[in-house]
């Protein structure tokens, strides 16, 4: 790790990458482990596209997606909105002669301005758009991309828009989607989690929820994506307030996988969710009882 002020380099295992550790110093924290911040997505890109295909990476960031798909597909074209973040992105790009196609654009349901909202001073990852006036430019996906083998959506919220905008794409193209549900940057925007599995329906598309289990990438079906989130976080679903982000995999109907993936019943994974959440509040209220029990006794 190297770099000078606030700028840093780390080396991962996927590349080389520069980043401001104040304004991003969430994602710049998890890079100073072992561990890479997106080594679940990469794992489950081979089932997912075949090699030498067109990624589209929308809402890329820094490249930490965009750079390792580029080892992977002949082509990626990755949006990045904020200026800022699109500095690093082209920064990266260049540190490990990556082919992407870098374009500074939000992607939304129409062409049209925005400008960027800071909503977390470490965390440039959270950053969001306001559409209507602004310095960004908005595109859309349909007018960007001609056809692609995989799409990757992590745009805090507003993944709604991004999917009207390529109604083409899934038409045409139709090719399996990974997008992220953050639950709280949803709501910010007035979009449901029904709204997105509606829309991605009428093109065909199942819902997935990607799972480790016994060492292995499985595939869990989901019915309801409303009736996920809320087994996933029951008290934001219910009151509001912030939530862990999750990813799902949208495949359209008789797309077959790269290689083959076990899948999950939906019945069998929403037993397993409500399972983990009774279990938790089973040890949050037995350490609650055995810290009163503590307090008793020192009494």
């Amino acid at each position: 790790m190297a770099g000078q002020g606030n700028e840093k380099v780390f080396t991962t295992a996927h590349g080389t990458f520069t980043m401001d550790t104040q304004s991003d110093a969430k994602i710049s924290g998890v890079f100073s482990g072992d561990h890479y911040h997106h080594q679940e997505t990469l794992d489950l890109l081979p089932y997912l596209a075949a090699r030498g295909g067109t990624i589209v990476d929308v809402g890329a960031h820094v490249g930490t997606l965009a750079i390792p798909f580029a080892q992977y597909a002949s082509k990626v074209i990755a949006f990045e909105p904020t200026p800022a973040t699109f500095g690093f992105l082209q920064k990266n790009i260049a540190l490990n002669t990556a082919p992407v196609d870098a374009r500074n654009k939000g992607l939304g349901a129409a062409l049209g301005r925005a400008a960027s909202v800071v909503l977390h001073d470490f965390s440039a990852a959270a950053n969001t758009l306001s559409v209507g006036e602004g310095d960004i430019e908005i595109s859309t996906l349909d007018a960007e991309v001609p056809a692609a083998d995989f799409v990757k959506i992590d745009v805090e919220g507003m993944e709604l828009g991004v999917l009207q905008g390529g109604s083409r794409l899934w038409q045409e193209s139709k090719p399996p989607i990974l997008f992220e549900v953050n639950l709280f940057a949803l709501r910010r925007h007035g979009t449901a989690a029904a709204d997105l599995q509606g829309f991605l329906k009428q093109y065909g598309y199942s819902l997935y929820y990607p799972v480790q289990k016994a060492g292995r990438l499985h595939l869990a079906k989901i019915w309801s994506l409303s009736l996920f989130v809320l087994c996933i976080a029951p008290r934001s679903f219910m009151f509001g307030g912030p939530s862990a982000p999750f990813d799902v995999v949208a495949i359209p109907r008789g797309h077959a996988l790269s290689a083959p993936l076990p899948r999950i019943s939906a019945g069998a994974m929403l037993l397993k969710l409500i399972g983990g959440n009774l279990s938790q509040k089973i040890r949050r209220l037995l350490s609650i009882f055995a810290a009163s029990d503590k307090l008793q006794s020192a009494r």
